[in-house]
C-alpha cells in the first residue's frame, strides 16, 4: 500500500518521531531533524513574504552547509521549485543562468548580480530570521511543488541549460530511496550539491529519513575517509576523480570503514584499472556503479561482481529503453559503437529544458551526446562523448581512454586530452596534465611510458604539465579553456 506525502510532511514527521536526532553532519556541525524543520519553516515564511509563489524558481547559490538544506526545504514548503547554483562560477556565467531562469528570489548572490533581473536578493544570515507567525503552518505540509529540483548544467558548449525535474517534491514512504538506501542510517555525499546527483540522493536521503554525512568545504580524500571512520555511513555516493584521489591518499589503508556497505559511483567513465584497485580494496559486492543523464531518460546500474564479467560496462537498464544509431539515426547491431539514445518508459516524461531543445529523433528518442556500444546480453558500455572525440589524421581517438591511460601512471593526479586544430591531422592529441607535487616528469616521459597500453596514433603530441586540479569535485571540467593553452604560441612554456 503506498504512503504518498509531500517532502515538507515527511520531514515534519521525522522532526516528531526523531525529535533530536542527527538530520546533518556538516562541518558546522550537527542539525536534528527537529531544528532543519523548524528553521526551513521559518524560512520559508521569508519567501512567502517576499512574493515566492507554488511553482517559482529559487536560485540557491549557497554551499554544501546547513544554510543551503534550510534553503531547499523552505522553497518546498511555499511549493517552490530549488535551483542550485554553483559558488564557484563566474558572475557571468551565474548570471547567463538567472538570465534563464528569472527566479523570484535568490540566495546567497551579490545584489549587482540581480539588479538588472528584478529578482529578490536574500543575504547574509536571512534565514536565521525568527517570524512571530506559526512556523508549523498547515499549508506548509499541503502544497506540493510541481518539480522537486532544476539542476544547472553547461555540458562541453558552455551554454547553460536548466532540466527541470517532472516529479514533485513528494514521497512514496512505503517504498525507499532508491539505490539500495534504507530507511534509517547514515549516508555520506562528498559532492558538491549543485550537481545532481548529489543533490538529489542527498534529498532524497534527507526525505526517506537518513542522516546526511557531508562536507561544506572542497572535495578532500582524508576528511572523506575519516567522515566514513567516524560516521559509521553505511552509503557512499562518489565520482571517478573522487575515487582517484582517495585511491591515491597516503593515509586511505589507515581506514577500516567497517560500516561502509554501500559504494556507488556516476558521473563519468571510471577507469578500468581505478574501479578493479576499488574492488579489491573493498569486495566486488561493495561496489556499485549508474549511470544516466540528469534527464533520466534512462538509467543503468550493475554491482562489481557483474562488472567483473562485463569489464568496462556501466550494467542494463533498469529504467526506460537504450538504443545504438549510426550518424543517420539507424540502429546499430550488437558491438558496434555509435551514438547512444534513450526513452523513458512508456507514457513517462522524466524531464524538460529551460534554454535547451533535446536531440530528439523518431520514435521518442533522446541522446545527450554520449558514444557506446551494447553487447550481445545487453550490457551497455560508454566510449566517450561525441562532442569529445578527436578525429586526427583520419582515425578515431576518445580522450577518455588516453586520459584513464595516463592518470593510472604513478606521477600523474589528473588529465584532459584534447584536439588542436593542426594542418596535417586537422586536430592533433594533446594533454594538459596534473603532475604529483615535486614530480620531475616531462611530456616526453609520459609518452615513452603511454607506448606500453597506446597505439602511436592515440599518444598526445603536444602537453601542459602542471600542480593545479584539473577537475571539480564533481569530476567535471570544460575543455575549450585547455584549448586556448595551445593556441598560445609559447605554450611549451604555460605552466597551469
Amino acid at each position: 500500500m503506498s504512503d504518498v506525502v509531500s517532502i515538507p510532511r515527511a520531514l515534519h514527521d521525522l522532526a516528531i518521531e526523531r525529535c533530536g536526532e542527527a538530520a546533518l553532519i556538516v562541518d558546522q556541525g550537527v542539525m536534528s531533524w527537529e531544528e532543519l524543520d523548524l528553521r526551513s519553516s521559518q524560512a520559508a515564511g521569508v519567501f512567502a513574504q517576499v512574493g515566492v509563489l507554488s511553482g517559482d524558481l529559487i536560485a540557491i547559490a549557497s554551499e554544501s552547509s546547513h544554510d543551503f538544506f534550510i534553503s531547499i526545504f523552505a522553497a518546498y514548503k511555499v511549493g517552490a521549485i530549488p535551483l542550485p547554483i554553483s559558488g564557484y562560477l563566474t558572475p557571468r556565467e551565474r548570471i547567463q543562468i538567472l538570465e534563464l531562469a528569472v527566479p523570484r528570489v535568490a540566495v546567497g548572490f551579490a545584489n549587482a548580480e540581480l539588479e538588472s533581473l528584478g529578482v529578490a536578493a536574500l543575504l547574509g544570515d536571512w534565514c536565521q530570521h525568527q517570524l512571530s507567525a506559526d512556523p508549523h503552518r498547515p499549508e506548509y505540509f499541503k502544497t506540493v511543488s510541481p518539480s522537486w529540483k532544476a539542476p544547472t548544467s553547461g555540458g562541453s558548449t558552455g551554454r547553460p541549460k536548466i532540466i527541470v525535474a517532472t516529479d514533485g517534491a513528494a514521497i512514496d514512504r512505503a517504498g525507499t530511496a532508491g539505490m539500495l538506501m534504507r530507511n534509517h542510517g547514515k549516508v555520506c555525499i562528498p559532492g558538491p550539491m549543485y550537481h545532481n546527483a548529489p543533490f538529489s540522493y542527498a534529498i532524497r536521503a534527507l526525505a526517506f529519513g537518513n542522516t546526511l554525512v557531508t562536507s561544506g568545504r572542497r572535495f578532500n580524500a582524508a576528511t572523506t575517509l575519516q567522515m566514513l571512520e567516524e560516521s559509521l555511513a553505511y552509503w557512499l555516493l562518489v565520482v571517478p576523480t573522487m575515487m582517484h584521489r582517495i585511491w591515491r591518499e597516503s593515509t586511505r589503508l589507515h581506514f577500516k570503514l567497517q560500516g561502509l556497505e554501500y559504494v556507488w559511483h556516476v558521473g563519468a567513465k571510471c577507469p578500468e584499472w581505478l574501479k578493479e584497485s576499488w574492488i579489491q580494496w573493498l569486495g566486488a559486492e561493495r561496489v556499485f556503479e549508474l549511470y544516466a543523464g540528469t534527464e533520466a531518460q534512462a538509467i543503468t546500474c550493475l554491482r562489481g561482481d557483474e562488472w567483473l564479467s562485463h569489464r568496462g560496462s556501466v550494467g542494463r537498464p533498469v529504467a526506460g529503453e537504450i538504443s545504438i544509431r549510426d550518424e543517420k539515426s539507424r540502429p546499430m547491431p550488437p558491438g558496434s559503437t555509435g551514438e547512444i539514445f534513450m526513452r523513458p518508459n512508456p507514457g513517462r516524461r522524466t524531464y524538460s529544458y529551460i534554454g535547451a531543445s533535446p536531440k530528439a529523433i523518431e520514435g521518442g528518442w533522446e541522446s545527450l551526446g554520449d558514444l557506446g556500444y551494447v553487447d550481445e546480453s545487453g550490457y551497455l558500455y560508454i566510449t566517450d562523448r561525441l562532442s569529445d572525440m578527436i578525429v586526427t589524421g583520419g582515425a578515431n581517438v576518445y580522450p577518455a581512454e588516453v586520459e584513464a591511460a595516463l592518470e593510472a601512471l604513478n606521477d600523474v593526479e589528473s588529465a584532459v586530452v584534447v584536439g588542436v586544430p593542426d594542418e596535417d591531422l586537422g586536430l592533433v592529441v594533446s594533454a594538459v596534465v596534473q603532475v604529483r607535487s615535486g614530480s620531475l616528469t616531462t611530456g616526453d616521459s609520459l609518452a615513452r611510458q603511454l607506448t606500453v597500453n597506446l597505439a602511436k596514433f592515440k599518444i598526445p603530441r603536444q602537453w601542459v604539465l602542471g600542480t593545479t586540479a584539473l577537475r571539480d569535485d564533481a569530476g567535471k571540467t570544460r575543455r575549450s579553456k585547455f584549448r586556448e593553452l595551445f593556441t598560445n604560441e609559447n605554450f611549451e612554456r604555460t605552466k597551469l
